[in-house]
């Protein structure tokens, strides 16, 4: 699915920014790993304000519900993200 909607360049920009919320590198993001990455996004918001957007679209993004993102839930999310944050 992924490769129908992007480049190969959008797709490792996809692949980039994974890697960089998921701090551990196992190839998936767990909720904690998300909002402190989405924190060091957003230095200059409220700290809990920050948390609170994070683990909504956290939540959202993690369509299988197994707690974690992996890389093509991330790119859905990532392509479609005006949706999930309508959500």
């Amino acid at each position: 699915m992924v490769s129908h909607l992007s480049t190969k360049k959008e797709q490792a920009e996809l692949r980039k920014t994974f890697n960089q919320f998921d701090s551990n590198g196992d190839g998936k993001i767990e909720e904690e790993e998300f909002v402190n990455a989405y924190k060091k996004v957003y230095p200059h918001m409220d700290p809990e304000t920050v948390a609170k957007e994070a683990t909504q679209f956290f939540k959202a993004a993690d369509v299988d519900k197994n707690g974690s993102i992996d890389f093509g839930e991330w790119c859905a999310a990532t392509i479609d993200k005006r949706g999930l944050l309508n959500e």
